[in-house]
């Protein structure tokens, strides 16, 4: 278990982790999944963190600095920028950092300034490997030290070295591609009682989670009631996983949590409905929950219909585009609503079947190969961190 102690050791090598401030949580919760991975082998991993979570990581037992992110700030985008650079170059010297990672789509200019500029430690880029056919990397490898790519589940990737395209220009930066990136392992997993309480949930009711992330607030606004009226009708009590990051919501029909993290609690409820985001599904699919995948168009590169499209072809959760429009769906020209109640049908009907196919399905933790990936950088390089103490 994450205990409340601090992660890591204070005479280990230093590493400075950058997750971006993306749409939701995920570059902070991959960061957090592989910082954790690097403490447990010994090294002194610091969350630097733009969003304003900070709390939560620091309960679980996480090193965390705060850069306020750039919307946050009156600042325009190159004082920000410049800002960025400053404050990385501050933690870096202030906890004499021997690698730093950063976890996003693209970097920004002020974490490239910084890994540009002569004696700066390595710096690693980890970021999905899934893009959308009509996307491209934003930014190339260049500059970085590595690259790793955290894998899908609906895939067997082994954990080799490939060429990157983007990066061959560039002194060819290898690239890594390790196992799905967890931030918890089985034995932190509540079971059905425990999570149960850990959610203040009555102990003799059913419940469906809805878990949209910031598509709730968004593109995927319209799928809030026909979701609450279709697990009522099915005799389960909805639940809406509500962001962290802001108030949260009141949805008629429906009870409010708001849990970072919430993976460990999954074994409440009968079904999941979820954005179809990297971290939400690889982590129930690794808790053997039944879900409903709903890609959210506004991802502007990770292609999470074909995440979801994969998954459900092989059995292991159910796809439901609410893009889908009446008469587009085929030759019966089904409405959207069909499409949802055919998908709650088939999660729920098919329960055992998919908890059997999952639990077959082989989870490695990807996030321990990337530590030792990063660990071997650090002991790689001649210069080695000076006993301090760690504020």
């Amino acid at each position: 278990m994450i205990s409340g102690d601090v992660i890591g050791r204070a005479d280990g090598p230093r590493v400075l982790f950058v997750p971006s401030n993306g749409m939701g949580l995920g570059h902070m919760t991959r960061a957090a999944a592989i910082a954790r991975r690097l403490g447990e082998a010994g090294a002194m991993p610091i969350l630097c963190v733009l969003s304003p979570l900070i709390d939560p990581l620091r309960q679980l037992g996480f090193m965390v600095e705060h850069i306020p992110s750039y919307a946050s700030t009156p600042l325009e985008r190159w004082h920000w920028q410049r800002l960025l650079a400053d404050q990385l170059r501050h933690l870096i010297e202030a906890y004499d950092v021997t690698a730093v990672v950063f976890d996003g789509v693209a970097p920004y200019r002020g974490v490239r300034q910084v890994m540009a500029e002569e004696g700066a430690p390595p710096f690693v880029w980890v970021r999905r490997g899934r893009w959308r056919a009509d996307a491209r990397p934003a930014a190339t490898a260049a500059g970085f030290t590595m690259v790793i790519e955290p894998g899908e589940v609906d895939r067997d990737e082994p954990d080799v070295a490939i060429p990157q395209p983007a990066a061959r220009a560039v002194n060819g930066v290898p690239v890594r591609q390790v196992g799905p990136v967890l931030l918890h392992d089985h034995h932190d997993l509540r079971d059905r009682g425990q999570a149960l309480v850990d959610l203040a949930l009555p102990a003799d009711g059913r419940y469906g989670l809805i878990s949209l992330g910031t598509g709730l607030a968004g593109p995927l606004a319209h799928t809030a009631g026909p979701l609450v009226a279709a697990l009522r009708s099915r005799g389960l009590v909805p639940v809406v996983a509500a962001s962290p990051l802001s108030p949260p919501p009141t949805v008629e029909g429906a009870l409010v949590r708001q849990r970072y993290p919430l993976a460990p609690s999954l074994a409440a409820f009968d079904v999941v409905v979820l954005a179809a985001g990297y971290n939400s599904v690889v982590e129930a699919v690794a808790c053997r929950v039944p879900a409903v995948l709903v890609p959210n168009p506004a991802a502007a590169v990770d292609d999470q219909l074909a995440r979801a499209v994969g998954l459900d072809q092989q059995g292991l959760a159910v796809l439901w585009d609410s893009t889908v429009r009446a008469g587009a769906e085929g030759a019966a020209g089904s409405a959207p609503a069909g499409a949802l109640d055919r998908a709650l049908d088939r999660a729920l009907d098919g329960h055992s079947e998919l908890v059997e196919r999952m639990a077959a399905r082989s989870v490695p933790q990807g996030a321990t190969r990337a530590a030792a990936l990063i660990q071997e950088l650090t002991q790689s390089r001649a210069h080695q961190p000076k006993p301090r103490s760690i504020r």
